[in-house]
């Protein structure tokens, strides 16, 4: 008997032809991965902005901006690393000049482009400006480290307009990296929290220095300067500066200081290299490259270096946790070197109403 003749519908015809009306496989392919990439970029964007930092030093720089921004008459700024923030009284150079102080020193990692594109905008005429990196920034990119850009960015949005081009889109791919370290750092929280109740036993160090105390908003003052470190004893090893084997300053770095003071000197603002302090032992093992760093800033002007990095070099008992950062009798010294080049370099003009 013949088999009934197979009736062709256009139901079964649609069922058996191909889909050529939507994606071919690799396109779907990279459609997924693009959208597999996203969720994963959000997820890390996430964990870095909705997590808190392990201390809220980065809020500081909300303090600083808004005072650097509302006074609007003339003013010191002082631009550079924590150097500044831990090693400046603003206090007894307001008290020696009559001009109120922005101590905008936070961290050398920010890099030196930044810390003088951050302040350009609010300079105004017959302003004076004090700039003092440390010793590592001689060595290292001008453009500074994404994460720490992403801390400041979180605590003070206004901060990625200040960045360039290269430096956002490095900030931006730096996200993975630093919502990693933020979950690992969730976790070995977590197990500590659990781990005590679990053995009876008490995990807790404490110690005569805790860094998320000391380097944290309330420790600044209203001028930005950071006092949680007076009256601490550092009981540990300082960390010493970062300076890799065999390299030469980077000339970028002299470039930019340069035309900043360029910029400002327009505007009729002196732009003061005042060097960071620096423990004597450290000096001595990097004093070629200071001297020569010396000699490339008084080569620079309108750059006005009026002493040397020798003249910032003190005991190691002045210093708290770094080379670079002073302890509570460390500080007015270095502050008052800081007033006496000041007055000598710019006489009456240092002087407020």
């Amino acid at each position: 008997m013949d088999a009934p003749p197979t009736i062709v519908t256009k139901e079964t015809t649609s069922a058996a032809a191909p889909d050529s009306g939507g994606l071919n496989g690799p396109l779907r392919l990279g459609v997924q991965l693009v959208i597999l990439a996203t969720a994963v970029l959000a997820t890390a964007a996430a964990i870095v902005f909705l997590v808190p930092e392990k201390n809220d030093y980065s809020l500081g720089i909300g303090l600083k901006h808004e005072r650097l921004e509302q006074l609007d008459t003339r003013k010191i700024v002082l631009v550079g690393g924590s150097n500044l923030s831990y090693g400046v009284d603003s206090k007894m150079i307001q008290q020696a000049t009559g001009c109120p102080v922005v101590n905008m020193g936070m961290n050398g990692y920010f890099g030196v482009r930044y810390l003088l594109e951050e302040v350009k905008a609010h300079i105004n005429p017959s302003d004076i400006v004090v700039l003092s990196f440390e010793y590592d920034n001689l060595f290292k990119s001008v453009d500074g480290t994404p994460a720490s850009h992403l801390a400041i960015t979180k605590a003070y949005p206004k901060i990625f307009s200040y960045l360039s081009f290269e430096q956002k889109l490095q900030a931006i791919s730096a996200i993975p990296t630093v919502a990693q370290a933020k979950l690992m750092r969730l976790i070995s929280e977590a197990i500590e929290t659990v781990k005590e109740p679990l053995t009876g036993k008490s995990y807790e160090v404490t110690g005569p220095a805790d860094m998320n105390e000391i380097e944290s908003l309330k420790s600044f003052t209203p001028e930005g300067d950071i006092i949680g470190h007076l009256g601490v004893v550092w009981p540990f090893s300082r960390e010493g500066a970062v300076v890799p084997e065999g390299a030469s300053i980077n000339p970028e770095m002299i470039a930019q200081m340069r035309g900043f003071a360029e910029e400002m000197q327009k505007r009729g603002v002196p732009v003061i290299v005042s060097y960071t302090p620096f423990i004597r032992e450290a000096y001595d093992k990097l004093q070629n490259v200071l001297v020569q760093f010396d000699t490339m800033i008084k080569s620079s002007p309108p750059l006005i270096a009026p002493s040397r990095p020798l003249d910032f070099t003190y005991d190691q008992s002045l210093f708290f946790d770094t080379v670079y950062h002073l302890n509570g009798r460390g500080r007015p010294l270095r502050t008052q070197k800081m007033i006496d080049d000041l007055q000598a370099t710019l006489g009456a003009r240092v002087r407020c109403p």
